[in-house]
C-alpha cells in the first residue's frame, strides 16, 4: 500500500531510477566510490561510526515521532537496540575486526564501545537540548510530527528523492528544515539543505527560508543556514550534469588522504590497492 509523502518512509519510488542529494553528493566526492557502493554494490568494510549514526538517528525519530514524550530511557533503549542490531550485521558482514573501519590506533572493540556510550551521551544531549530549544516540530496535514519528511520533486529535469529529519516551526508558523550529523563536521555546502527547501516546498507547499544542521557531537545545532544560497539555477544544473554523466557510465576517481582512510570500499578500489 502507498503512504502519504510524510510521516514516515512513503512509497515515493515507482520509476526504476531516482536520484537524491546523497547521490550527487557522493558521485562529485569520488566517482569509483560512488561506482563501487551504488552500481557494482560491492561488500563493504563495517564501521562503527556508521552504526551510532544509524541509531542515533532511529532514536531521534522515535523520540520525535512520539512528539518528545518518550523518557531518556526509552529513547535510549531505541539507540541500544538498533545498535546491537547494526553491530551484529557489522560482524557477519566481516567477522574479522581488524579490517573494520576504525579512527586512529584504537582497536575496534575499544572504538565499538567508546561510540555506544557516545552515541548514548548525544541522546541525552539531544532531549535536554530539546528542553529549550525554540524551534518546535511542525504538524503536518495529518496531525502527526514532521519526521522523516518524503519528498519528490523534479531539479534539472531529473526526479530526486529525499527524506528531511525534520521539519520545525518557529512561534510565527515559519517553517525550518534541520538535518541531524553525528560527524566531527557540518557540511562545507548547505546542499542537502537547500534541496530539502525544494522538495518541502514541491510536496507540501512551504516555503522555508533556513535551515541548520544538529550536530549531535556539540549536542546544539550550527547557526542557521540560508536556504537561498544556492541558486535553483545551479542546482538544475548539477543535477542534469551529474545524470548525463553517471547515465553514461562515467566514474572518475578522486583519491586524497582525507577520505581514502575512511571508504568503505578501498579494499575493492584500483587506484587505492595500486598505491
Amino acid at each position: 500500500m502507498d503512504r502519504s509523502p510524510w510521516g514516515g518512509r512513503p512509497s515515493l519510488v515507482r520509476s526504476i531510477l531516482r536520484r537524491s542529494a546523497s547521490q550527487l553528493t557522493s558521485y562529485s566526492s569520488c566517482g569509483e566510490r560512488y561506482k563501487q557502493e551504488r552500481v557494482e554494490r560491492v561488500d563493504q568494510l563495517p564501521a562503527a561510526w556508521t552504526m551510532q549514526g544509524t541509531a542515533f538517528h532511529k532514536a531521534i525519530e522515535a523520540y520525535e515521532r512520539s512528539c518528545r514524550s518518550l523518557s531518556l530511557n526509552q529513547t535510549q533503549e531505541v539507540f541500544a537496540a538498533t545498535w546491537h542490531e547494526e553491530v551484529s550485521k557489522g560482524r557477519k558482514t566481516q567477522p574479522d575486526l581488524s579490517k573494520w573501519l576504525r579512527g586512529g590506533r584504537k582497536s575496534t572493540d575499544k572504538d565499538i564501545a567508546e561510540r555506544y556510550a557516545a552515541g548514548l551521551a548525544q541522546v541525552a544531549g539531544y532531549i535536554e537540548y530539546t528542553q529549550y530549544d525554540p524551534l518546535k516540530p511542525l504538524k503536518l496535514p495529518d496531525g502527526s510530527p514532521a519526521v522523516e519528511v518524503g519528498f519528490l520533486t523534479v531539479i534539472g529535469g531529473v526526479d530526486v528523492l529525499g527524506y528531511i529529519d525534520l521539519v520545525l516551526e518557529d512561534d510565527e508558523g515559519n517553517p525550518f528544515v534541520r538535518d541531524l550529523k553525528t560527524g566531527a563536521k557540518a557540511p562545507f555546502l548547505p546542499l542537502q539543505l537547500v534541496i530539502y527547501r525544494r522538495g518541502l516546498r514541491d510536496t507540501l507547499g512551504l516555503e522555508a527560508a533556513w535551515g541548520d544542521f544538529y550536530m549531535a557531537r556539540e549536542n546544539g545545532p550550527t547557526d542557521p543556514i540560508s536556504l537561498h544560497s544556492l541558486s535553483d539555477e545551479l542546482l538544475d544544473q548539477w543535477f542534469a550534469d551529474m545524470d548525463r554523466s553517471e547515465s553514461a557510465g562515467l566514474y572518475l576517481p578522486n583519491p586524497s588522504a582525507d577520505t581514502c582512510w575512511s571508504c568503505s570500499v578501498k579494499h575493492h578500489c584500483r587506484v587505492f590497492q595500486s598505491n
